[in-house]
């Protein structure tokens, strides 16, 4: 699941609707989303590498890794992809636009 401040993920859908998850990397965080073959050459996978995540059992922040997940479709990988660095991309621009002047658009 994508907030506008986390990637997170969860065993299955009873822990998604009590928000209780697995993982969490802070978009601000992650430094590429790109395609993966993985190890077992699956096409359809992609990797997110961040420099900090935060596992929730245990609430600590346990610093750089990739993780790498696998869709069904290529198609699905390329919509997670382009979603995924969508709203990095606007988590990055809204701490800036906290700390300094809004940018204004078109420049």
């Amino acid at each position: 699941m994508i907030t506008s401040t986390h990637f997170k993920w969860y065993h299955d859908e009873d822990e998604h609707i009590r928000d209780d998850y697995l993982g969490s990397i802070p978009l601000t965080m992650i430094f590429a989303v790109v395609a993966s073959k993985m190890n077992t050459g699956n096409s359809t996978a992609f990797s997110i590498s961040a420099s900090n995540w935060i596992k929730k059992r245990g609430g600590k922040d346990k610093g750089q890794r990739d993780f790498f997940y696998a869709a069904k479709t290529m198609v699905e990988r390329d919509e997670w992809m382009a979603a995924i660095d969508f709203m990095r991309t606007k988590a990055m621009y809204e701490a800036y636009a906290v700390k300094n002047i809004p940018i204004k658009f078109p420049l």
